[in-house]
């Protein structure tokens, strides 16, 4: 990538220049303008040769021919195109944008090439926030203004909490990062599973809505506790993130102390601060709340963290978008969000710690680790809790409508193992300890993917 004498980028796109008010785009014009969008030729005798400016204000969405698509800055071009970097590395020559996206991997039945067909540059309004705060809006857009405990009625409407029928079992939803209970479990209407659910839960089936990037899941667990009416014994139904908020409910009412001493020592030595207020709110909570929790049924969730949030959320954003696009339509009205989100996180050089509710689904998290407290830290009490859990995971197979994405991942993870493309399946067999025996559900179906388990 050349530069020019103001710092910027220049480099080569062989096409045709679309016209601005001729282009698709769901990038929104209160964020974004539009500067240029480009179809790529597929050979060396098509179209022209066009030279873009890319400054640091100026972002770039690569769209594929399977219609995956990336959202970054012009420092993402040169990860996932490595010859633009290499090629000009002096800043003596101008490179070209390849047509072509090679994988890093072809041994598991990933494509090989992926072909690009479109590229955008949009320049950036000027946007006064924060990265937490714009994650606040993009919580606030997805839960519909929603936070707290409702209730769920027969056709799937969110409505305030009043009381609990008594007479009937009580369910409870914990839905996902960056979601909602809808965004989470709405798929479950699509089949007769949701007429069982019903049947023998409504009207006592209850929906946790939450923040879940700028809060921890001790929080949210601190939240929900305080508003869990007495004497229930309801089961749960998680997903993702959402796991991590059950078993966390499920350590403390089981036993209010909640953690171990040891572990309670290594918060401290790690200084979070934060987590050990929350803890101790939760300790005298759980001591007079007259809860308990029956049966679990935690779907894909990262109990060991995820390797998307191992240092970059932009990575994490752009498979949520590309999964919501494919798999997910009623979370399509945050996708705009989550692009800003994107590029505040890029403009600031922000890694996973400056968003709570992801942090804690980082593999190094040290609240993960206290999570998952074994060995030495269980020596004390290595019966675990006493709840019966089910654990549904999944692995998502080769499928012509996920391979793109798969081959975009090989270039931040090559050694990426089973994962439902978010979550490694390895992690979704981690969390606390149980005293029972566990239940699994694997699902490695070619649909597989973290946003689809409830319609498979």
């Amino acid at each position: 990538m050349a530069k020019s004498s103001t710092s910027d980028t220049v480099i080569k796109v062989r096409g045709k220049k679309i016209e601005a008010k001729d282009v698709s785009t769901t990038t929104a014009s209160s964020y974004f303008n539009l500067e240029a969008s480009y179809s790529l030729s597929t050979t060396r005798a098509e179209g022209e040769d066009n030279l873009i400016t890319l400054s640091d204000n100026d972002f770039v969405q690569l769209i594929f021919e399977d219609d995956t698509t990336w959202f970054g800055n012009r420092a993402t071009l040169g990860e996932l195109f490595p010859a633009i970097q290499q090629k000009t590395r002096s800043g003596d020559e101008v490179a070209e944008l390849p047509n072509k996206l090679q994988s890093d991997d072809t041994t598991r039945g990933i494509v090989g090439q992926l072909v690009l067909k479109l590229f955008n540059k949009f320049s950036k309004k000027t946007i006064d926030r924060s990265v937490q705060k714009t994650a606040e809006n993009l919580q606030k857009k997805s839960l519909e203004g929603r936070s707290g405990l409702y209730t769920i009625d027969e056709n799937f409407n969110i409505q305030d909490f009043k009381k609990i029928d008594t007479g009937k079992p009580v369910l409870l939803f914990i839905h996902g990062t960056a979601s909602s209970t809808k965004g989470s479990f709405s798929e479950l209407t699509t089949g007769n599973i949701w007429k069982e659910i019903t049947r023998k839960y409504s009207p006592n089936i209850l929906a946790f809505e939450h923040e879940t990037l700028t809060k921890s899941p001790l929080q949210n667990v601190f939240e929900l506790l305080q508003q869990l009416p007495d004497n229930i014994k309801p089961d749960i139904i998680s997903h993702s993130r959402g796991g991590l908020v059950g078993d966390i409910l499920v350590r403390f009412l089981n036993s209010p102390e909640g953690f171990l001493d040891e572990s309670i020592e290594l918060l401290k030595e790690e200084e979070r601060t934060q987590d050990l207020q929350y803890i101790a709110s939760l300790q005298k909570i759980a001591a007079t709340k007259k809860v308990s929790i029956n049966r679990f049924v935690r779907v894909a969730c990262p109990a060991r963290g995820t390797s998307l949030l191992g240092n970059r959320i932009d990575i994490f954003l752009n498979v949520l978008i590309n999964l919501i696009n494919l798999s997910n339509p009623i979370l399509s009205f945050i996708v705009d969000e989550l692009k800003v989100l994107i590029s505040q996180v890029l403009e600031t050089k922000s890694d996973v710690n400056v968003l709570p509710g992801l942090e804690a689904m980082n593999p190094d998290s040290v609240f993960l680790k206290v999570l998952n407290t074994t060995g030495s830290f269980e020596n004390n009490k290595p019966e675990g809790v006493d709840n019966n859990l089910l654990v549904v995971s999944g692995s998502s197979k080769i499928n012509l409508s996920l391979n793109g994405l798969k081959a975009l991942l090989t270039k931040f993870f090559f050694t990426w193992n089973q994962n439902d493309l978010v979550v490694d399946t390895a992690s979704m067999y981690q969390g606390a300890r149980r005293k029972d025996s566990i239940q699994y559900f694997f699902d490695e179906d070619n649909n597989v993917n973290h946003f689809n388990y409830f319609s498979n």
